[in-house]
């Protein structure tokens, strides 16, 4: 079975902005009625008689039953006003589309990798006798277990080629 994994903006752009506006405001009302429990259950929790610890682990075991939904909710909620009602991109302004895509770069097109994905050392600051740089193929980071330096392909190519984030962003991207 073949996996896609889409990105959201993908994935939206199968659907009709209709049903996506739907779905949006479906997740504002959920959003908002979750709320409102947490809201109420805290007031209840107020109105009882207990001692100080008995009150705190109330609001601790309130925060966790609503807290996590309700940060989801948030979270496609922005993913959902985002992508309906995207902010004007200025002249030069990168956008996260372009990050994603430069984040998706492969390593393979910038550094040779020996069969167990290891590399010797590109920022000159040690010497290898043996490989000591990491990509790691999945999450398409990189480790360098001699100087310890790490991150994505963005922090590889502005660590070896003094570019900035955004000169970075736009090359591996397939910008100017």
């Amino acid at each position: 079975m073949e996996n896609n994994n889409f990105t959201f903006s993908e994935w939206a752009d199968m659907f009709a902005s209709e049903v996506l506006s739907e779905k949006l405001i479906a997740y504002q009302n959920k959003r908002k009625d979750l709320i409102l429990r947490y809201s109420k259950a805290l007031t209840k929790l107020s109105k009882v008689r207990a001692d100080d610890f008995s009150l705190w682990f109330g609001k601790y075991w309130l925060k966790i039953k609503y807290g996590d939904d309700i940060e989801k909710l948030e979270k496609k909620i922005k993913q959902f006003s985002n992508y309906l009602y995207p902010k004007p991109v200025s002249e030069g302004m990168i956008t996260d589309q372009e990050i994603a895509t430069a984040k998706a770069y492969p390593f393979e097109n910038l550094i040779d990798l020996n069969a167990g994905g290891f590399a010797k050392c590109p920022f000159g600051t040690h010497e290898d006798a043996r490989p000591s740089f990491k990509v790691y193929k999945k999450e398409n980071k990189f480790f360098c277990f001699s100087c310890l330096e790490k991150g994505d392909v963005i922090d590889f190519v502005m660590k070896t080629e003094n570019k900035t984030f955004r000169e970075t962003v736009k090359k591996l991207s397939g910008g100017n």
